[in-house]
């Protein structure tokens, strides 16, 4: 469940956020490379500094604020949908959920790594990968169908609340 949330989460974000910005506000693949390279600077760092952040302070202690700011926004992104916001503010929106997803790149693995008993690592981090695939597997699919059936809105709330499940299950369940 953590890891299928965790990968929800993130792994609708790739193309959702692209095909929304087309079909709701009309950009071209012009604009979408603007908006796709200012998130990718913006987000670039990242990274580096959470791998940090996990080594001085421990997995737990970034691990849940960072799935904290990834579901804020989302829920953001989200508003934009549900209010119709402006372009300029679904394009914030998406620069800060692909700065807050960088905070979460690579956590999931660390703490498989972590959790993995040494005599199964292989096996047991083969089995986690999968189970994020799965995840990665379904997060489009789903998303389309709340999208579809539901309204934009609500299926980029839907990631949200997978991210605030992965930050409770990890804050609350994890040791």
């Amino acid at each position: 469940m953590l890891f299928r949330s965790a990968t929800i989460s993130r792994g609708a974000q790739d193309s959702t956020f692209n095909l929304y910005a087309v079909y709701h506000y009309g950009v071209g693949p012009g604009d979408l490379g603007w908006m796709s390279l200012l998130a990718g600077v913006a987000a670039l760092p990242i990274p580096f500094i959470t791998g940090s952040w996990m080594d001085k302070w421990g997995r737990k202690r970034i691990i849940v604020p960072s799935f904290v700011l990834l579901a804020i926004a989302l829920t953001f992104v989200s508003a934009t949908a549900f209010l119709q916001w402006s372009l300029e503010l679904y394009v914030l929106g998406y620069v800060l959920a692909q700065m807050a997803q960088g905070t979460t790149n690579g956590t999931m693995q660390v703490l498989g790594a972590d959790m993995s008993p040494r005599e199964a690592r292989g096996v047991f981090l083969g089995i986690w990968r999968f189970v994020s695939q799965g995840g990665a597997l379904i997060a489009p699919a789903v998303f389309a169908f709340v999208a579809e059936n539901v309204s934009y809105g609500a299926a980029f709330f839907m990631l949200a609340i997978s991210a605030a499940l992965v930050s409770a299950l990890v804050g609350f369940i994890m040791k």
